[in-house]
């Protein structure tokens, strides 16, 4: 809301627009010169406090009187044409102008009277203020709570509108929320289901670890004691092998001297035949091969190890090799792309040096040839210049008595002093193409 402004009139009152009725006088009069320093002062109606009924009583008070005049000296033909008119015109004016006069001996006593009481204006207008700024505050204030109102209502509306435009959204979901509840519960019956069907076969489950457990227990009774190779290392191998073996020879020697010991007695007691002899001595025979084949088997094995580990290493040689071989094949490609580069640069360097070069002795030729051009020309030029000085030393007379046979010389044959002075000579055409 805007707050009005208000000017201060000439005595201080304000000086609020209100519409003038078509009734009363005119807004401004003038003041004759001796109330002001200027010419006229152009005084408001409401700066001067006169109301629009005051001035109505004033101009009913004091209307206009047209004097008659003595004697009526106007012909017939006069009062009703345009002399008339202008007389009444001019009669007119005349009460106005009286009029006038009063209005502004009115004026000046208003003035007058309310000179006086301006002094007391001050306090007034510090009251007025006061009461000015309290206005404006409130007005001011009003206009925030107006804002205020207008935004919480603006707010309301949008909020309205979202929840009309949202509504339909909400039905939707509640419905889709309805849908999932029944799948939902749908899903927990099957999830019961599937629990049961779990709970069983967890159930077999158990069952049938028990019974494999028995069957691998029925089946470690039965399994012989086998060598646990699980390292793949050459070393670990050969190690485990070595004991292997040596478990086994140990054993078979346990075993040996047990038989020996039963066998002894025997022997001692019983004298063998030869046949039997025979056959001991055989049986101790294929002992000894029997453990010879032990230990070669053993070598055998330790060898295999040996060589398996051998390949791998080799393998892994050959890999490397080829890694090594790949990075410096990318090497030396690059490096020879670099020296192709770089003999592609001294060619062309090479090329250019050859192009001044030639440059160079065709214009060293050249020059030669200027260099000779312009001596000949100087020891011709020379030789002309001193025929004619010689001419001119003999005078004037001399010169008159030559032979009519002798050809006149034109002196657009020699070279301008101008040129001779300065060494400059121009080229013929053919020495410049040259």
């Amino acid at each position: 809301m805007p707050v009005p402004r208000r000017r201060a009139s000439l005595l201080g009152h304000g000086s609020a627009e209100r519409p003038v009725s078509a009734g009363t006088c005119a807004g401004r009069v003038t003041v004759s010169s001796h109330l002001g320093s200027g010419t006229g002062t152009r005084v408001t109606r409401r700066a001067l406090g006169i109301s629009s009924v005051f001035l109505q009583g004033t101009r009913s008070s004091a209307a206009p009187v047209i004097p008659k005049t003595g004697k009526d000296t106007c012909t017939p033909g006069l009062r009703s044409g345009l002399g008339w008119s202008l007389v009444d015109y001019r009669d007119k004016v005349q009460a106005l102008e009286r009029l006038n006069s009063e209005l502004e001996q009115q004026i000046r006593a208003v003035l007058q009277q309310r000179a006086h009481s301006a002094t007391s204006w001050e306090p007034l207008r510090a009251q007025w203020e006061n009461v000015y700024r309290q206005v404006s505050e409130e007005i001011l204030s009003n206009a925030r709570l107006m804002l205020e109102t207008e935004n919480v209502q603006n707010k309301a509306d949008d909020f309205k509108d979202r929840f009309d435009s949202e509504r339909p959204w909400r039905q939707e979901l509640e419905e889709e929320i309805s849908a999932l509840l029944k799948v939902s519960e749908e899903a927990s019956q099957t999830r019961e289901d599937l629990q049961r069907r779990s709970d069983d076969l967890w159930a077999e489950l158990q069952q049938l670890q028990l019974s494999h457990q028995q069957d691998v227990r029925r089946l470690y009774t039965h399994e012989l004691d086998q060598p646990d190779c699980t390292q793949t290392g050459l070393d670990q191998v050969l190690d485990h092998i070595r004991a292997h073996w040596e478990r086994v020879c140990e054993e078979s020697r346990v075993q040996s001297d047990a038989e020996t010991k039963v066998r002894l007695p025997l022997v001692f007691s019983v004298a063998l035949s030869p046949d039997q002899e025979q056959v001991e001595e055989l049986k101790t025979e294929v002992q000894e091969a029997a453990s010879k084949l032990q230990s070669l088997q053993a070598q055998t094995e330790s060898l295999r190890a040996l060589k398996r580990g051998l390949e791998a290493s080799l393998g892994d040689a050959r890999h490397w090799q080829e890694v090594e071989l790949q990075n410096l094949g990318s090497v030396v490609s690059g490096l020879d792309s670099e020296l192709n580069q770089v003999r592609a640069e001294a060619e062309s360097q090479r090329r250019d040096l050859d192009t001044l070069l030639s440059n160079k002795q065709r214009l060293e030729q050249e020059v030669l040839l200027y260099h000779s051009l312009l001596k000949g020309e100087e020891t011709r030029y020379q030789g002309l210049d001193q025929g004619l000085d010689q001419e001119l030393d003999q005078g004037p007379d001399q010169g008159l008595d030559q032979s009519p046979d002798q050809e006149p010389v034109d002196g657009s044959q020699f070279p301008a002093a101008s040129e001779r002075e300065g060494g400059l000579l121009q080229l013929p055409p053919a020495a410049v193409s040259l």
